[in-house]
């Protein structure tokens, strides 16, 4: 019998399906940490609809809702925050909704016929378009990011003000432990001031 040979191909498969699968579950394991410390926090403090921190988009509003409170104990202000964040969330994945489907139409056509054969304002038309939302949607990401960011700092500051500075810096520069920071922080309400538990349900 003749020995088989794996081809490049197939090796190349096994190490992205391997990598794949490893990544997928760091995934998990790292939504389930940042999940079970946004519900705890949020069940402790009060809010409504804790398990909305077990959801994709509704973790935000969690997120935004501790903020909103810390703001609101602290500072005696209500603020939006968790609108913010869940609206400009999903303006963004309207922006790739639009921007997936042209992109790909585009690239469909080019594949069937030339580029020559293109109308030349069709090209720029759809060049244009396609750069707009492009721009549109990196100025949202990063509008979206700082105010996540800003509310995570709130959120560490209401929990251990000493550490919060550093969870926030370690937060931007290596955003896989923001899970296990908000996790080791759910027990904890150190930065908070109340004085009756009336003032301590905010919602």
């Amino acid at each position: 019998m003749m020995p088989y040979y794996f081809s490049y191909t197939e090796i190349l498969t096994g190490i992205l399906s391997i990598v794949f699968s490893i990544l997928s579950i760091l995934g998990i394991i790292f939504y389930i940490f940042s999940s079970i410390g946004l519900y705890t926090i949020a069940k402790r403090r009060g809010i409504r609809g804790a398990g909305w921190a077990w959801v994709p988009l509704g973790n935000l509003w969690i997120l935004g809702s501790i903020a909103d409170q810390y703001d609101f104990i602290t500072r005696h202000v209500k603020k939006k925050q968790r609108h913010l964040l869940l609206w400009l969330s999903i303006a963004i994945i309207i922006l790739i909704l639009i921007i997936t489907p042209t992109f790909i139409a585009f690239l469909i056509n080019a594949a069937q016929r030339s580029f020559s054969s293109f109308s030349t304002d069709a090209f720029l038309g759809t060049v244009v378009v396609m750069l707009i939302c492009y721009i549109a949607l990196l100025a949202l990401a990063i509008i979206s990011s700082v105010f996540t960011y800003i509310s995570y700092y709130k959120l560490f500051k209401s929990c251990t003000p000493n550490n919060a500075v550093v969870f926030l810096v370690l937060s931007i520069f290596f955003s896989f432990l923001i899970p296990f920071f908000v996790f080791s922080c759910r027990n904890k309400d150190e930065g908070l001031y109340f004085t009756e538990p009336s003032q301590y349900q905010y919602q």
